[in-house]
């Protein structure tokens, strides 16, 4: 009579990184912190390209002189 013989053997089950470095998760978060930095990034662009405007100061490109020669011209439309 022949005896039969059970052998179990385990095998771990293991995501193969195939020998390239860092694993799924590790890739996903450096993804998402590259995403991250690079909207931190455009809005500090917007931010300096799109300054706040305060209405109530006076814009700092006009400056306020002599009306001549455009001052007579007002002042004497209604006059005729």
């Amino acid at each position: 009579m022949a005896r039969e013989r059970i052998v179990e053997v385990v095998v771990p089950i293991v995501p193969d990184s195939g020998g390239r470095g860092i694993g799924v998760v590790s890739s996903m978060a450096m993804w998402v912190a590259g995403v991250v930095l690079f909207a931190l990034a455009v809005m500090a662009v917007v931010t300096l390209a799109f300054p706040p405007h305060d209405p109530s100061a006076p814009s700092p490109t006009r400056v306020i002189g002599d009306c001549s020669p455009f001052c007579p011209l007002s002042t004497t439309a209604g006059e005729r």
